[in-house]
């Protein structure tokens, strides 16, 4: 690591390391110590003399370095730092109770207003140092000065969904955006499908990439070539949008697939072709997400439930592994999401 990175992660790797121990426990000697984190005694003393200054550990002549105390109760902490609690909420509640089951103490904190306003609350999140940090940044501000920063204190994080901008040694849990898209494509195909449309109108820039890259990649699959004028995508002016739901008017040229982006799309593509007077009979529609708003229609809608209660446990399993072994590897975890239809009459199909 560059050198100037040395320190602040050091002191972080030590403060883990007595997170497992109880007052009154002894570490290991210098030699031990800077040989297992692989760095100078110089530096490693310099990380010890803080540590002592904060009372965390005390020196014993001709005994050793004693733990005076693990590193506060906020040792015990690890915030759920969230830049989307309303996608999130389902998830962050099973993060919560899994993580209590293993005996930590969750807080789920809102990553909200400008860059300034994240900066400021990051930057406070580190200085009360926790046990580990979860994260899903704000896709407004990918890039914030304190993700680095975090990454170089030593503190284990976990990013869900993505990691931010200049971040590279981190553990992700991501859920797949683009293999849902192309199982989803590849699944209708199986059932007759041939002349797809993708649509989206209300996804964010990023997931929005995602999914269509998943879509292309579904439709390169089954060899089928995509058409320009069957793809309305969330950039669509309004006119683009009108002559794209014009085109399910011809019962024999229009699409038999719909893969929307997400299941809000889905819920406002069958509105709109409702208020044209276009019937959707025939049609196979799909969405992401598995919302309760789909059981409010009465057409059925295939969609990828992204399993959020599992992967909020998932979540908490592996920063807290991470926190209780910090010598893990990195971890990158895909986390599949399972097929199911808002209509009973339309069926599942396996993950």
């Amino acid at each position: 690591m560059p050198r100037r990175n040395i320190f602040p992660r050091l002191k972080g790797e030590l403060e883990n390391r007595i997170h497992q121990l109880s007052p009154g426990d002894m570490l290991p000697g210098e030699n031990a110590l800077a040989a297992e984190f692989g760095v100078s005694r110089p530096t490693l003393r310099r990380a010890l003399a803080e540590l002592e200054q904060e009372g965390v550990i005390g020196r014993r002549n001709g005994v050793g370095t004693v733990v005076r105390a693990v590193p506060g109760a906020i040792r015990r902490e690890i915030p759920f730092v969230c830049g989307s609690i309303d996608f999130f909420s389902l998830a962050m509640e099973h993060f919560c109770r899994r993580a209590v089951e293993l005996n930590y103490f969750p807080m789920v904190i809102p990553l909200t207003g400008g860059t300034v306003a994240q900066e400021r609350l990051m930057a406070g999140i580190l200085e009360r140092r926790p046990a580990g940090i979860v994260i899903y940044p704000d896709p407004e501000h990918p890039g914030l000065t304190a993700f680095r920063e975090l990454e170089q204190s030593g503190i284990p994080t976990l990013y869900l969904v993505r990691l931010p901008e200049g971040v590279r040694d981190a553990s992700l849990l991501e859920f797949g955006n683009a293999a849902a898209l192309s199982r989803i494509v590849q699944e209708l195909y199986r059932r007759g499908c041939r002349r797809f449309a993708l649509y989206g109108d209300d996804v964010h820039p990023a997931a929005a990439a995602e999914r269509e890259a998943g879509f292309r990649l579904g439709m390169k699959r089954c060899r089928l070539a995509i058409r320009p004028e069957f793809c309305c995508l969330p950039e669509a002016s309004r006119e683009q949008r009108d002559a794209f739901c014009e085109l399910f008017r011809n019962r024999e040229e229009r699409p038999d697939a719909v893969c929307c982006m997400n299941d809000q799309s889905a819920a406002n593509f069958l509105t709109e072709l409702r208020r044209r007077g276009i019937s959707s009979d025939g049609l196979a529609i799909s969405g992401v997400d598995n919302l309760p708003l789909l059981r409010l229609l009465p057409e059925a809608v295939l969609t990828a439930d992204l399993r959020q209660p599992e992967f909020g446990r998932k979540a908490a399993e592996m920063i807290i592994g991470r926190i209780e072994n910090p010598a893990l590897e990195f971890q990158h975890v895909k986390f599949r999401a399972r097929f199911l239809s808002s209509n009973s009459l339309a069926g599942t199909f396996p993950a």
